[in-house]
């Protein structure tokens, strides 16, 4: 049950908007902390809410007797409201300011607890001031105050007022608020004009315990009450005319009622604002009680305006939301909803891959904020979700109220966020142990392979998607039929995750089903060798368990070679369970039929291109299959599935030219893209602009980059990207693939800017143009296209 802490007194003022919200959460448990002999005490009881006190300060702008005793006061009420406050451990503390608050606000601030602060006056007192740098939230009652506070944490939900029950009586009376500790010169400046109005009206006159000695003896028209919450609702709403002080409590309650006011307000006070606030805007009148005839005038030529009042009342009403008590109840549940939320932070939020971990945390529950080098289109994605992205690496940002920490691959463990996390004794995770630890909790399909494994990731998710299975799937790309996401949250248990061979990270992960594409040489700056790759593979095929299950790609002849306790196969060119036969290409599709065993299950057709995709498909055929998937669903899904983020992806044109982006970044994946690319577009010239990935990768497979480059028809090589945390030796350079390539038109460009402003200026209408690389060129691209 939601536990509050109300903090305020010395005056109603401050009391009534709390009282509202209490109001507003009538199954909340509540305690209201104010002074020992402000009004306070008894109000608040007399509605049933638990009451304590802390010492009385008084903290003045100047110096005074009064400050100097508060300030030798506050430790001791300080000392108070954290003992308070740990005894009754709230979720939400809550004040509407006066002095009492402070103290308050201060202990909630050293023991964590989140403070919501209410300014309800137009011009802010001394206590939210102080408050203000302290508070989780402050709210406001007007949006011409929102400038008074910092923009972030600051929001205008209107003055909560208290339910006051309307009178069934005749509106016949006037409502004299004098009870308040400042009301004397107020009341004083009535005295001539009472008599008058209790000629003609009923009047009430609202008196406090300190001031009941003002009631006038005049006849029974005239009736001096003192101030009790019963009667004050039953005369607010009998009464024709309001004439009081110039507090925003009172004044709110006005408001709720419709009812026409005259505000005295107390002189060289916050009330002076208020006051001015609501004439000018023709909700209510103003008078000074220095000037008694004036006073008098106002109130008669009121009484004598029916139509006055009411738009005066109208107008007052409409200033204040009605339904301000119940926003900030909910406020306050937000609030405490939030603080209970586990926090987590990832170092390099911007990678794709950690982004689908920060998708599943934000639905687990968690509030997620990160950190990174620089924008990118994921930092964008996740700030549109509300996640806080800071850019630029700092210590400072990594705290003790954080439960997780996770770090992108790609960051160094040197990194100083990492260090701080580890000297505060945080849990700290890379992206990959992290996924490793998840995928122990799931009925894990891990999807592997140095090619191919994101697309046939993408393609098992959204096949299951809309099945019985209904799995969480996490993918290192955006999928359009993945709701645009690279993540999506299934209720089963069942988890459909891309896994990673670099540095064997898919050893990390608990797999039921493995689906493997191929095996080339990669990541060769982690592996020793080709057969070390293999061996690694095995290795994670020895992780499946007895009943386990192993989809493998019969077309690669070192993944044939690999066994488990159940296999399934798949291949184009070799005898496999899954067969594609009869692939044809027109129209921008492909089309092929499928054979499992000797039977012949039907033809599919896919969007995007390449036989490498019919291979992946293939994958997700014999996957889904297996797992008991109707044919017919499983080739509707592949029909409608158009590829995703980054896999021949059109992002643009330009002078009519069709622009493509692609992820592909290996000599193996440049060759069968840009084959792919032939075949859907046989008779325009195919213009290239690439970015090699890695210095180390470069060095490695450079014969192999300079073979699949000469697809190309002509060709334009940007430098390098330097993978942070990856490549020390640079002694490698673009312009050694270059040295060679058997091609006459190829051109070199210091970076993709330089790169994407030859290849534009080099486009006719005969041309496709296609961006390739795993570096920023897709981005640098993307922002280049937008000049054009």
């Amino acid at each position: 049950m939601l536990k509050v802490v109300f903090a305020g007194g010395g005056t109603l003022g401050s009391v009534s908007p709390l009282l509202a919200v209490r109001e507003a959460m009538p199954s909340a448990t509540c305690l209201f902390i104010g002074t020992r002999t402000g009004p306070e005490s008894h109000f608040v009881s007399s509605h049933g809410m638990q009451f304590t006190w802390i010492p009385s300060i008084k903290l003045r702008r100047y110096f005074s007797v009064s400050t100097i005793i508060g300030v030798v006061k506050f430790p001791i009420a300080l000392i108070k409201a954290v003992i308070i406050l740990q005894r009754f451990s709230p979720d939400v503390v809550i004040s509407c300011g006066g002095f009492v608050a402070v103290p308050v606000g201060i202990a909630a601030k050293i023991l964590r607890i989140p403070t919501i602060i209410h300014q309800q006056d137009i011009r802010p007192g001394l206590a939210n001031k102080i408050l203000s740098s302290l508070a989780t939230t402050i709210t406001v009652s007007f949006p011409e105050q929102l400038r008074l506070f910092p923009s972030k944490k600051t929001v205008c939900l209107g003055n909560p007022a208290r339910s006051i029950t309307r009178s069934t009586r005749t509106q016949d009376s006037i409502l004299i608020l004098g009870g308040s500790q400042g009301a004397r010169g107020m009341n004083d400046a009535l005295r001539g004009c009472i008599p008058l109005l209790a000629e003609r009206y009923r009047v009430v006159h609202m008196l406090g315990a300190h001031n009941i000695d003002q009631k006038m003896t005049l006849p029974k028209q005239y009736l001096a009450v003192q101030f009790l919450d019963r009667e004050y609702a039953e005369e607010l709403s009998r009464a024709l005319l309001v004439i009081s002080r110039a507090g925003m409590s009172t004044i709110t309650e006005c408001a709720a009622a419709r009812k026409a006011s005259v505000l005295v307000p107390i002189p060289n006070s916050h009330q002076v604002d208020n006051a001015r606030f609501f004439a000018a805007r023709n909700a209510a009148v103003t008078a000074s009680q220095h000037e008694p005839d004036l006073l008098k005038n106002e109130i008669m030529r009121l009484l004598d305006s029916s139509d006055e009042r009411r738009k005066l009342g109208d107008n007052l009403h409409a200033l204040f939301p009605a339904a301000a008590a119940r926003s900030f109840a909910n406020l306050v549940v937000k609030t405490y909803a939030k603080a209970k939320q586990k926090k987590a932070f990832v170092i390099g939020i911007g990678g794709i891959g950690i982004s689908s971990i920060v998708q599943y945390l934000i639905r687990s529950g968690y509030s997620v904020s990160g950190s990174d080098i620089a924008p990118n289109e994921v930092t964008a994605r996740l700030q549109k979700q509300g996640v806080a992205v800071v850019f630029g690496h700092r210590k400072e940002h990594i705290t003790r109220d954080f439960e997780l920490i996770l770090y992108s691959t790609a960051v160094p463990l040197s990194n100083e966020e990492i260090t701080q996390a580890n000297k505060l004794g945080l849990p700290v995770y890379s992206y990959k142990e992290y996924l490793g630890a998840l995928s122990a909790r799931y009925r894990t399909i891990a999807i592997c392979g140095t090619h191919g494994k994101t697309t046939t990731t993408a393609m098992i998710g959204c096949i299951l998607a809309d099945t019985d299975l209904d799995p969480t799937v996490i993918v290192g790309t955006y999928v359009p039929q993945l709701a645009n996401s690279n993540f999506r949250h299934g209720t089963s248990n069942y988890l459909v995750v891309e896994a990673d061979e670099y540095r064997a990270d898919m050893l990390k992960l608990t797999p039921a089903i493995e689906v493997l594409t191929n095996i080339d040489a990669d990541h060769m700056d982690y592996y020793r060798d080709i057969d070390h790759v293999y061996d690694t593979f095995q290795s994670f095929v020895d992780k499946l368990p007895a009943d386990g299950l192993l989809v493998k790609n019969n077309d690669d002849v070192r993944l044939a070679q690999l066994t488990a306790s159940r296999t399934v196969s798949y291949g184009i060119r070799s005898a496999a369970d899954y067969r594609a036969l009869d692939r044809t290409v027109t129209d921008g599709q492909q089309r092929f039929s499928v054979t499992h065993g000797k039977k012949k299950i039907g033809e599919f057709t896919l969007q995007i291109p390449g036989a490498f995709n019919v291979l992946n498909a293939l994958a997700a055929i014999a996957c889904a299959s297996e797992l008991g998937i109707p044919l017919d669903h499983i080739r509707q899904r592949l029909a409608s599935y158009h590829g995703s983020w980054r896999r021949f992806e059109q992002i643009g044109s330009h002078n009519q030219v069709p622009i493509y982006s692609d992820y592909g970044h290996h000599p193996t994946e440049i060759q069968s893209t840009l084959q792919a690319f032939r075949e859907f577009f046989p008779t325009k010239k195919l213009l290239l602009v690439f970015q090699p990935h890695s210095y180390s990768r470069t060095e490695k497979l450079l014969p192999a980059f300079a073979q699949a480059l000469t697809l190309a028809d002509e060709l334009i090589l940007c430098e390098i990207y330097d993978v942070a945390g990856r490549d020390h030796d640079h002694s490698v350079s673009t312009r050694d693939i270059m040295a060679k390539l058997d091609h006459r038109r190829v051109w070199y460009a210091s970076d993709p800017l330089e790169g994407m402003k030859l290849a534009t200026a080099k486009l006719t209408p005969g041309h496709v143009l296609v961006i390739m690389g795993a570096g920023d060129v897709d981005a640098i691209a993307r922002t280049y296209l937008q000049t054009l």
